[in-house]
């Protein structure tokens, strides 16, 4: 089973980066940085991180 390491921040509806999650990316290169927002319009991206909406997120997740 491979593993895949996210680091995830989550807010209501503020749909700019936070610098926290590039802060802290630092420490955990090998994670992905991921925002999840409850009301997000549209996907973002810059750098390494992506901007989901939270419903999108939750709809891909699989366990096991």
């Amino acid at each position: 089973m491979i593993w895949q390491v996210q680091l995830i921040e989550v807010k209501t509806s503020d749909d700019s980066f936070s610098p926290a999650l590039f802060h802290f990316h630092k420490f955990m290169t090998g994670a992905d940085p991921i925002q999840l927002v409850y009301r997000l319009k549209r996907r973002k991206t810059k750098g390494a991180a992506t901007m989901l909406p939270v419903h999108e997120y939750l709809q891909n997740i699989h366990f096991g």
